[in-house]
C-alpha cells in the first residue's frame, strides 16, 4: 500500500558553517568577466563642444580597469562618483559642491537615474559577441571599455561662477586697499634770515679759522698788525689812543714809555 513521504527536514547550518562560508566568499578571486571605465567630467551652462552635450572642465578624467562585468546601475554610479568627486572638489576647493546633484550619463547620453531596471547588468549584455567558431550560435564574452560622464548642473555651475567672480572681487579690493606705510616726515628747514647768518656765524667751529692757508694767515695778520694809525689818534694821549683802539678794532701803536 503506497504510503505518503514524510517531510524531509533540512538540518539548521551551525554558526561555524556560516563563519566558514563568509571567509570563503571574502578570499574569493576577482570576476574573471570584466570590463574597464573612462569617467570624464562635465558641465552643462556652457556653449557645447563637437558632439559632446557638455563642456568638459579641469581636465578631470580618470579611468579604471577590472570593473565586474555584472555591476549595476547602483554600483557604477557609486563607483564613479567615489572616483571624480575627490577630483571635482580639488578644482575650486573654497566652494561648496554637492555631488547629490550629479547626474551620471554613458556614451549614449543616457540618465542611468532612469534605468528602467537599475539593478540588472548594465553593460554586459554589450560584452557578448557571436563564436566566431563555425555554425556555432553561442555567445562570447568579449571585455570592452565604456564612457561615464559625471554632469554638474547648469544651476550648480552657475553658482560656482558667481562664487569664482564674487572671490575675484574680493580679492581685486584687497589689493587696492592695501596701505603702504609713509616714510618718516622731516621737519621742515626753516627760511634763512639775517639773524640765522649771524648765529650760524657765531656757532662757527674754531677748526673753520684754524683751517685757514698759511697765506690767508699772514694777509690777516698784516692787514691788522701794520695797519697806520689814523689821523684822528694822533695827538691823542695813551689812554685815549687805548679806547679809540678798541672801539675801531684795530691795533694800537702805544709807545708805552712815553706815557711815563
Amino acid at each position: 500500500m503506497w504510503q505518503r513521504p514524510g517531510k524531509v527536514v533540512q538540518p539548521r547550518p551551525t554558526d561555524s558553517q556560516v563563519q566558514d562560508r563568509w571567509m570563503n566568499q571574502a578570499y574569493w578571486s576577482p570576476p574573471s568577466e570584466t570590463i574597464s571605465l573612462e569617467i570624464s567630467a562635465l558641465h552643462k551652462g556652457s556653449p557645447r563642444k563637437g558632439h559632446m552635450h557638455g563642456t568638459p572642465f579641469g581636465c578631470i578624467c580618470e579611468g579604471m580597469k577590472d570593473i565586474d562585468a555584472c555591476a549595476t546601475v547602483p554600483e557604477l554610479v557609486t563607483t564613479a562618483l567615489a572616483k571624480l568627486t575627490p577630483k571635482i572638489s580639488e578644482f575650486c576647493p573654497q566652494f561648496l559642491w554637492r555631488p547629490s546633484e550629479f547626474v551620471i550619463h554613458d556614451s549614449s547620453w543616457v540618465n542611468l537615474s532612469s534605468v528602467p531596471d537599475p539593478m540588472q547588468p548594465y553593460f554586459y549584455h554589450d560584452c557578448l559577441h557571436p563564436s566566431t567558431r563555425k555554425n556555432s550560435k553561442t555567445l562570447v564574452f568579449r571585455p570592452k571599455q565604456f564612457l561615464l560622464f559625471i554632469v554638474v548642473p547648469e544651476s550648480q555651475w552657475q553658482e560656482y561662477k558667481d562664487f569664482k567672480q564674487a572671490m575675484s572681487a574680493t580679492d581685486t579690493g584687497c589689493s587696492i586697499s592695501v596701505c603702504h606705510p609713509n616714510p618718516p616726515s622731516r621737519p621742515a628747514t626753516p627760511p634763512a634770515t639775517a639773524s640765522s647768518f649771524n648765529t650760524s656765524a657765531a656757532q662757527r667751529p674754531l677748526l673753520h679759522d684754524l683751517a685757514l692757508t698759511s697765506d690767508e694767515r699772514s694777509t690777516s695778520m698784516s692787514s691788522t698788525t701794520h695797519s697806520p694809525p689814523s689821523k684822528k689818534m694822533v695827538g691823542m694821549s695813551g689812554c685815549d689812543q687805548v679806547k679809540e683802539a678798541l672801539q675801531v678794532g684795530g691795533a694800537a701803536n702805544i709807545d708805552i714809555g712815553r706815557g711815563k
